[in-house]
């Protein structure tokens, strides 16, 4: 795993050894991605488990508006970094050095 890690750093980004625009981009979309996913197994959970009292504990409708509010502020980062990613400028240059 830690080999796959480092394997994955290497990327025509510029940024061969250090953390880039571009891997920001990557793990905010793998974040997204788990996050859709969530909001599936939620919404199919609640269609399952319907009125059933043994699963009147679990608080389903507010466990997927959360899960869909966090879906909404990834999206603001993710706009964010695809502009970053793909402005054509380096991070030294936009960071003026």
């Amino acid at each position: 795993m830690w080999f796959a890690e480092k394997l994955g750093r290497f990327k025509p980004n510029d940024s061969l050894l250090e953390y880039s625009d571009l891997s920001r981009l990557v793990e905010l979309e793998g974040l997204m991605a788990a996050n859709l996913e969530r909001i599936a197994l939620w919404m199919s959970l609640d269609s399952v488990i319907g009125d059933n009292e043994r699963f009147e504990t679990i608080a389903i409708p507010s466990m997927l508006k959360q899960s869909q509010e966090q879906l909404e502020e990834l999206k603001v980062f993710h706009r964010s970094a695809v502009q970053r990613a793909f402005s054509g400028q380096s991070s030294e240059s936009r960071l003026g050095g």
